[in-house]
């Protein structure tokens, strides 16, 4: 599904950036938490640089990525 929607929208499109949160979700319940750390830093970058002033998507990402530390 992910690289479906790289081809589509692009590597930076505000869904990639939901399915790497997706994921990193995912690992996170499942205790991978390396992995899960990856995946919400890259979508976390993606978010930063796309939000359009969504701040509420970012702080989703920092909240997961405190939960993990």
């Amino acid at each position: 599904m992910r690289s479906i929607r790289k081809e589509i929208f692009g590597r930076e499109h505000p869904s990639i950036a939901m399915c790497y949160f997706t994921l990193a979700s995912i690992y996170f319940f499942k205790k991978s938490y390396t992995k899960s750390l990856n995946y919400a830093q890259m979508g976390l970058r993606i978010r930063e640089g796309n939000s359009s002033g969504n701040s509420y998507l970012v702080a989703q990402y920092y909240l997961l990525l405190t939960k993990i530390h």
